[in-house]
Parts: structure tokens; C-alpha cells; sequence
């Protein structure tokens, strides 16, 4: 055999070996990139922890979400606890309201004793807010959007546990 049939020959079984390797390095990339957390633009990762108390059917949830994307859903009252991976699209959604959150302080007006009360307090990097809102405080307040995509995930994480 010359050499030139023996480079050939080694190119034909190199290829497909080269081949499914290049597959397989591009499936494992684009797997992490897909799963990779939904962070800050400067790339700094978040936390948020969603207490929602009171009402007339005395509440006593708590959620727990970071720019992982995975959350966790306490229902205190009803004894019920479940973990989850947030969808990327929501998850960006979450970040970036929760980018923009800023400290407020909203206490209870003494006519609304039947109002939910929603706390929400988020840690990013050195960064440390903290959103007290209820019911009679949250329409058009700058918290509600927040208040709202986190009570949703809240809502649709422990209704799965319902069934």
C-alpha cells in the first residue's frame, strides 16, 4: 500500500469519527446554553423570595425563584411544597422586573383588614431590596408588575400540586 492510499484510507474512517464529535460537542453546548441562568446584564445572579399572608382565607404562601430558573412554592397553611424549573421566557420576564425593583414600605390602612400582603425581598451582589405592598397599595404602584409574574408562578406551581 502507498502512503497516499494509507492517508485516504485513514481520512475515510477519520471522517465520521471527527464528525459525530463535532455533533456531539455542539449538542452539549447548546444544551448549557440553553439551560444557562437568566442573569443581570452585568451578569450578576439574583434571588427573590415571594411572601403573599392574610386575606379572608388567611394565606400563608412563600415562593422562591433565582436566575438558575429553579423555584420553589410553600403553601404553609395547606401544607404543600413543590420545586420547579421556571421556563427561560418567564424566567427573563422575572429578571428583569426584579432588576428594577426598588425598596418600598407600604403599611396597612386600617379599613382594609382583610387586604393580602405581599413582601418580596431580592438579593443580587451587594444589592439588597426589600417590597412590602397589599391590596390597597399595589394598583398603579410601581411593585404590581412584580407582584403579579411572581403571584402567577406562585399560582401555577402549586395548582400542579393539586392534581
Amino acid at each position: 500500500m502507498r502512503f497516499t492510499e494509507f492517508v485516504r484510507a485513514e481520512v475515510r474512517v477519520a471522517r465520521p469519527v471527527i464528525s459525530v464529535g463535532l455533533i456531539v460537542c455542539y449538542l452539549a453546548c447548546s444544551s448549557q446554553a440553553a439551560s444557562a441562568p437568566a442573569q443581570r446584564p452585568g451578569g450578576e445572579s439574583w434571588k427573590a423570595t415571594f411572601r403573599m399572608s392574610g386575606g379572608l382565607a388567611g394565606f400563608q404562601r412563600e415562593l422562591e425563584v433565582s436566575s438558575s430558573g429553579g423555584a420553589t412554592a410553600t403553601d404553609n397553611k395547606r401544607r404543600q411544597r413543590v420545586t420547579a424549573q421556571v421556563p427561560r421566557d418567564e424566567l427573563l420576564v422575572i429578571g428583569s422586573l426584579v432588576t428594577a425593583a426598588k425598596s418600598t414600605d407600604a403599611s396597612r390602612p386600617g379599613s382594609c383588614r382583610d387586604c393580602l400582603e405581599y413582601e418580596i425581598d431580592i438579593t443580587s451582589g451587594a444589592r439588597h431590596v426589600t417590597v412590602h405592598a397589599n391590596d390597597a397599595t399595589l394598583a398603579g404602584s410601581d411593585a404590581s408588575r412584580l407582584v403579579d409574574a411572581l403571584r402567577r408562578l406562585q399560582d401555577r406551581l402549586l395548582s400542579k400540586q393539586d392534581r
